[in-house]
Formats: C-alpha cells, sequence, structure tokens
C-alpha cells in the first residue's frame, strides 16, 4: 500500500463529515502528490452507496446542458443520460475504463466471434422475458445499416445468432474494439418487440422497455424527463455499491439550455446536479461548502474540416493544411473563450481517452511564421490583405453549428486567418440546415461527443474527404488497424499510430476539448461520473432527505 494511502483516506472521511472544507482537502492532498483532477475524483465518490448507510426514497433532480430526445437506444438522435437508467449494454466500462460484463454476465471474445452468455431468470420492465433471443434481436437491428443509428460502427460483423444461453457475434475479421462500441449507449439493448408495437418514434418517448433499474415515466418534450424505480431489477455491474432495485424513487432530467442558468440553479436547490455549468462560473461553485465539483477532459473534440476537394484553395495541399493549422492559437482560445475549461488537441483525441497517444503534443502549435511561410512556399503570396494564388484569392465560407461558445471560436480563429491573408467567413446553421451544407461546405468546425475516438475519427474522414487523397487514404489505413486489433496492445499501438498520423497529415484540424463539468450537491451520494462514461449511473445513488 502507498504510504499516502491513510492520510488521504483520514482526509476524506474529515472532508465526509465536514470537518474539512473541499479547497482545504485538495491543498492537503496535493501536498501528498495528488493531482486535482485525481482530488476531484476522491471528492465525487467520498460518500459511495454502501448498503448499510444507503436511504431509499426521493427524487434526483438534475440539470443537462442539451434537449431531450427520444430515449430509443436503436435510433436516437442523440445519447441521452436516461439510456443509462432504462436500459443495459451487454457490456459497460467500468470506472478505470476497462470493458466489462453488465447485461451479459461473461463474454469472451475471439478473432472470429464474440459470445455474450446471458442470465437466466431476467426479464424486460414489462415482464417480457430476456432471453438470448431477445439479446440477439435487439443487436441484430442496431448492426443492420439505415436502421442502427450506428451501424457504421459494426461493419465487421457477419452475422449474429444464439447458441444456448449465448448470443454469438460472428465477425468478418478480428474485431478486440467491439467491445468498446457494445459499451456505448446506443447499444444498450431494449425489448424490440415492444418496440414494434408502441412504433419507431413513439418507442422512447411514449413506452420503453429495457432491463435498466429505472422505467420511463414520463417525457415531456422540451420540458422534461422522468425515470421510476423499477422494483423487478436483479443487474447491477460489478463496480455498482448496490445490484438490485435502485435506492431512489425517480430521477428526472431538466434541460438548462441558458449555460448562466446552471449555477444558479444548484446553488438555489432547484437541481441536485448539473452539467457543464459555463466555465465562469466553476471557481465559484467549487468554493460552495455545500457542493462537490467534479471536472475532467469529456470525450469529445471540436476540429476544423477543410474540404480537400477544393483544390482550387490549395485545401489538397498539406502545407496548406498545416498553415492553417499553425495559425490558430489554440492556448488562446482555450484561455479566452473556454475559460481555461478545456484542453488544447495537437491531435484528433483528447488526454481522457484510455488510448491518448502524447507523442501528437509535438504538432500542430502555434507558429503564424511558420504558417505564413508555409503559404509562401505552396504559392499563396500576400496581395494586400488577402493572398493569391493564380488569380485565385484563398476566401471561402465555413460553417458550423449554431452553439454560443463555438461561434466565439469560429470567429476568433477567423481573425487569427485574416491576420495571415486568409479569409474566412463563418455562417452558423441550425441542426438540419447544417447535416444538409456540411458534405458541401468549404470548411466546417464541428464537436464530436463519442466515447470511442477511433470509431468516430474516420467517420468524418471517410465521409467527407476524396478516400483516393494520401494523406487522408494513410489516416483511415492507420484506423483500419484498430478496427483489426487482436488485442488490447494491437488496439495502443493502432490508436497510437492513428492519432499521428492524423495530428501530421491533418485530414481534420484539431483544436480544442472541452472539459466536463459534473456538480452535485452534499446530500447526493454514489453519483460517481467519470472519464470513461458519458454519464453517471444511478442505481447506487441515494440522497440525505
Amino acid at each position: 500500500m502507498d504510504s499516502n494511502d491513510q492520510p488521504v483516506a483520514r482526509a476524506l472521511t474529515a472532508y465526509t463529515e465536514k470537518k474539512l472544507s473541499r479547497r482545504d482537502f485538495v491543498r492537503f492532498t496535493a501536498a501528498l502528490g495528488v493531482t486535482s483532477l485525481g482530488a476531484a475524483e476522491l471528492l465525487a465518490g467520498a460518500a459511495p452507496a454502501r448498503a448499510d448507510e444507503a436511504k431509499t426514497g426521493g427524487k434526483l433532480i438534475e440539470g443537462y446542458d442539451r434537449t431531450l430526445s427520444v430515449l430509443d437506444p436503436i435510433k436516437s438522435t442523440w445519447a441521452d443520460p436516461g439510456l443509462v437508467a432504462i436500459y443495459e449494454p451487454v457490456v459497460v466500462r467500468n470506472l478505470d475504463g476497462v470493458v466489462v460484463p453488465y447485461l451479459a454476465t461473461a463474454f469472451k471474445p475471439s478473432e472470429t466471434e464474440w459470445r455474450l452468455k446471458v442470465p437466466a431468470g431476467r426479464t424486460f420492465q414489462s415482464g417480457a422475458p430476456l432471453t438470448a433471443e431477445a439479446v440477439q434481436k435487439a443487436l441484430t437491428l442496431m448492426v443492420t445499416p439505415n436502421v442502427g443509428q450506428n451501424a457504421v460502427f459494426y461493419t465487421a460483423v457477419s452475422g449474429i445468432d444464439v447458441d444456448g444461453d449465448e448470443v454469438v457475434i460472428h465477425l468478418k475479421s478480428p474485431r478486440q474494439g467491439l467491445g468498446e462500441v457494445l459499451a456505448t449507449e446506443y447499444a444498450a439493448i431494449p425489448n424490440v418487440d415492444k418496440r414494434e408495437q408502441v412504433g419507431v418514434g413513439s418507442f422512447g418517448s411514449k413506452e420503453a422497455d429495457g432491463s435498466g433499474p429505472f422505467k420511463l415515466d414520463e417525457f415531456v418534450s422540451g420540458s422534461h424527463v422522468r425515470v421510476a424505480r423499477w422494483d423487478g431489477y436483479k443487474g447491477g455491474a460489478d463496480f455498482f455499491e448496490n445490484k438490485g432495485a435502485a435506492h431512489l424513487d425517480a430521477v428526472e432530467w431538466v434541460p438548462i439550455l441558458e449555460p448562466s442558468q446552471r449555477a444558479p440553479e444548484i446553488e438555489t436547490g432547484a437541481v441536485h446536479c448539473v452539467k457543464n455549468p459555463p466555465a465562469a462560473d466553476v471557481e465559484r461553485l467549487k468554493s460552495n461548502q455545500d457542493l462537490v465539483v467534479l471536472e475532467f477532459p469529456e470525450t469529445s473534440n471540436f476540429f476544423l474540416l477543410p474540404n480537400m476537394k477544393r483544390t482550387d484553395l490549395g485545401f489538397d495541399d498539406l502545407r496548406v493544411r498545416r498553415a492553417l493549422s499553425l495559425a490558430v492559437d489554440r492556448e488562446g482560445i482555450v484561455k479566452a473563450i473556454l475559460r481555461g475549461g478545456a484542453e488544447v488537441t495537437n491531435g484528433p483525441a483528447s488526454s481522457g481517452w484510455r488510448y491518448f497517444e502524447p507523442e501528437v503534443k509535438k504538432f500542430n502549435n502555434y507558429d503564424p511564421a511558420a504558417a505564413a511561410a508555409l503559404l509562401d512556399e505552396a504559392g499563396w503570396k500576400l496581395n494586400g490583405d488577402t493572398r493569391e494564388k493564380n488569380g485565385v484569392k484563398l476566401a471561402f465560407i465555413a460553417i458550423n453549428l449554431t452553439d454560443v461558445i463555438e461561434n466565439q471560436v469560429m470567429a476568433a480563429i477567423a481573425d487569427m486567418f485574416a491576420e495571415l491573408g486568409i479569409k474566412m467567413q463563418v455562417t452558423s446553421l441550425e441542426g438540419a440546415a447544417f447535416r444538409e451544407q456540411r458534405p458541401k461546405a468549404d470548411l466546417f468546425g464541428y464537436k464530436w461527443l463519442w466515447s470511442v475516438p477511433a470509431d468516430v475519427i474516420p467517420f468524418f474522414i471517410r465521409g467527407y474527404q476524396p478516400n483516393d487523397q494520401p494523406e487522408a487514404k494513410e489516416a483511415l489505413d492507420a484506423f483500419k488497424e484498430w478496427e483489426g486489433a487482436r488485442s488490447d496492445e494491437e488496439l495502443q499501438k493502432a490508436s497510437s499510430k492513428a492519432q499521428l498520423v492524423v495530428a501530421e497529415k491533418l485530414p481534420i484540424i484539431p483544436i480544442y476539448t472541452p472539459n466536463t463539468v459534473w456538480a452535485h450537491n452534499k446530500k447526493v451520494h454514489g453519483w460517481r461520473p467519470n472519464r470513461f462514461n458519458l454519464y453517471p449511473f444511478y442505481n447506487d445513488v441515494w440522497l440525505d432527505s
């Protein structure tokens, strides 16, 4: 045991008993070598929902930072936290990011198949039997193109069938990384017979049927989503403190779309927990003795994608893309616009990813002089205040999805480009219009949010760059090695290679990863957001009053 473990444990006890403030706890543990992030994680788990302490009853109200989507894991437009309360995936990432059994009591991967053992005696919330056949039906829909929301991530799957109490996923090629996809919210298992009965579009809003600890109680678009405890729940992953029926009577998510309202909502007690208060309010929340704040890099990345089909603008020329990247003062953006609540990304994934490659940090650092030299070398000479080549001005229209912070980021990047003679006009579009315009945009800015970067990054390269373009092809080939990895070691090696290729060859230009910030009242126990899952799990949660 580390010699520092006992002092930290004593400090945690003092903090839990309100004899030590949060600020003093962080200072004390820092002296022992604990990072601020580590201290925050310790604080977040300071009062786990132990069976001999937990109280039953009450409704947890959580402030959410987005509009609420229909809770259908096969076809939802966004993976919202209600999915992790109503449904269970077959496997899940534990608090260390390791894929472990969840609905399936065991799994056995090989180069040709994955076997998932489905427990006997389980049912869906409706009472319908939860059998291997039921799981096979759900997974089959998920992997079917134009049916499953994320079918594109299952291209290695050749078929799914049942062998006794096991679901067998057959593979065209080795896919060690399949567990990462099976652990996502979009791989949670619904009762597809009930889904067909209720109807696609209504399932997940009017009715839902999963095997998780909570049942859908009420879905009011734009207002709230509420789930109620399912007393028949018999599940729980190994790292859950509570296995069986939840402690809480209910959980309710309310959208707080105006960022400035999130901190006041938890400070006044209108909500017990809140996601992503603005960076300007975080220090104030941390100083509040009644609150716990947890902050870590989100599994996301805001990036620019210059369309390499625009050869007239030189976007197919690596020197031009490097110039664009070197022209961006990422540190300045994080400091001035994100108020420090983000990390610079020199490569396509954040440091919060289990397979992050730190060597990417040598690429894409702010250097406007080097950017200007690259543009000169590529033939884009400064004429007045604009770069030109063969009579063509380096001027283009960029689009981004309307968002207060991202609008500011794009405007700042446009100013940085202008200093080099690059004219970028930015148009912010709402969701449907943005998706329609994205394939034909000169350049777009976008933030993906997904817990498996190695699956989503090639999606954007493949979908929006010419696949025969050498640098795009090199990046896609590197990600194919991830897809075909046979072991965790091969996953790490392939992900490192892919990240370095993208950082150097820039089929996309990474900019920053915002922090996820979760704040909760100290009356809330067992609520443990973590960097490896999009949302906390709710079965362990209980309230003091």
